[in-house]
């Protein structure tokens, strides 16, 4: 199976709803999470589905820099791509950041790198 399921994790409700209903309103499936231990419940439940992950950094219960390390400590999703979205300036290992606000356009060129069953 081609992964192609994009896992939004981002607390705030507002923000969370108008990403995924753009990336719907583009074909993408998408599953949600309000923080960190979601995400990865939703993971487990997707399996192999997922194809990204965007999630925000700051967060409840677990923010991203958490989340980044329990799935760098599980096989399956050590490799799974993850963009982190922030309006932070976040400094650390090298990773995928946009900045917040991001443009639609931006965010659909994103996702379309790393899902390319998405078009």
């Amino acid at each position: 199976m081609v992964p192609h399921v994009v896992l939004v994790v981002e607390d705030d409700q507002d923000i969370r709803e108008s990403v995924c209903d753009l990336l719907r309103l583009e074909g993408v499936d998408v599953r949600e999470a309000a923080d960190g231990a979601r995400a990865l419940e939703v993971l487990d439940e997707i399996g192999d589905q997922a194809c990204l992950v965007l999630t925000d950094w700051d967060m409840p219960h677990m923010n991203g820099g958490e989340l980044l390390e329990h799935m760098s400590a599980r096989q399956k999703l050590a490799t799974l791509p993850v963009i982190i979205s922030s309006g932070a300036d976040l400094s650390g290992p090298p990773k995928r950041l946009l900045r917040k606000p991001v443009s639609a356009d931006t965010l659909m060129r994103v996702i379309r790198e790393y899902c390319e069953q998405i078009r």
